[in-house]
């Protein structure tokens, strides 16, 4: 999708620009130079991005729940001096998955 076709759905959808803001953990003035065409759109949230719009149009088909979560330098050093871990999208979402999930395998386990 690209940056008009996104901010179509949206407005098909009644989805306010903000939301979209909230869902992505990106201001709303961000959202809309990106729904402007003023800046790219970073490939990541571009598909962050499409899947939340996917589940929107087929919330019956819903399968992703994206959150983003900001750390300051101080507590990314602190997760990787406790868990062992550097930071990375992959690695945290195995963190998390491991704390949230109790899951025995832990955030340093194959997926």
């Amino acid at each position: 999708m690209d940056y008009k076709e996104i901010a179509q759905t949206l407005k098909r959808l009644k989805i306010p620009r903000s939301t979209l803001a909230d869902r992505l953990g990106v201001s709303s003035g961000t959202v809309d130079h990106w729904l402007c065409g003023h800046f790219p759109i970073p490939a990541r949230k571009r598909v962050l991005i499409e899947e939340l719009l996917r589940d929107e149009r087929h919330p019956s088909y819903s399968s992703v729940a994206a959150y983003a979560v900001r750390f300051s330098t101080r507590e990314i050093r602190r997760i990787t001096e406790r868990w062992g871990v550097v930071p990375t999208p992959v690695a945290m979402e195995k963190l998390v998955r491991s704390v949230m999930l109790d899951d025995k395998r832990g955030p340093n386990s194959p997926a």
